[in-house]
């Protein structure tokens, strides 16, 4: 019971920005794979990507490709 009482502990601090996912695992005692599993179980998103990131990415992406084409 207390491993999963530290496990709990370590997602809530995890999604509330208390813990980074490294010091999440360490505190849990899990692996970086155990502790994505029970993540999802509680669906806690563990990759923090807004919508900003995601379209600034996505336009770098499509200037790349753009630029690909221009070398051929």
């Amino acid at each position: 019971i207390a491993a999963q009482v530290k496990l709990y502990a370590a997602q809530f601090m995890f999604q509330a920005g208390q813990l980074s996912a490294g010091a999440a695992c360490e505190f849990a005692s899990v692996d970086r794979y155990a502790f994505i599993e029970a993540c999802k179980r509680y669906r806690i998103p563990v990759i923090a990507y807004d919508e900003d990131e995601l379209e600034r990415d996505f336009d770098e992406l499509k200037r790349g490709f753009e630029h690909a084409d221009d070398c051929r």
